[in-house]
């Protein structure tokens, strides 16, 4: 399991139709900004860019943190980590990492949410 759903859960009354469709909406919403997300972290990745790549990870952690993503914020945690310590080639190896494992987390959220 890739998702801290007592995270996601806290968000809403879940006997609530009303507040479990505005869930619904707000993860669509975090899959579409979380794939373009991770455009620009290829993008950073290609031109190892690594000031940028910085600043999207820490974005990204606290997208991930928020939502409770916790698979995902440990690559990205371990990832920012070597970026901050300049050992760029080492985030670049964890960064690979986050593509499978956001379509592991993608799947699980919408099998859960019905979307």
């Amino acid at each position: 399991m890739n998702v801290d759903w007592s995270r996601i859960d806290s968000f809403i009354d879940v006997d609530n139709e009303e507040e479990q469709e505005w869930l619904k909406d707000m993860i669509q919403t975090l899959i579409s900004n979380y794939e373009e997300r991770l455009v620009e972290l290829e993008e950073f990745t290609a031109k190892k860019d690594n000031p940028g790549l910085i600043g999207l990870l820490h974005q990204m952690k606290g997208i991930t943190s928020n939502f409770g993503l916790d698979a995902l914020r440990k690559i990205i945690q371990q990832a920012e980590t070597f970026a901050k310590a300049n050992n760029l080639e080492t985030a670049l190896i964890e960064t690979a990492k986050l593509a499978p494992v956001w379509q592991e987390t993608k799947s699980e959220l919408k099998l859960k949410l019905g979307i």
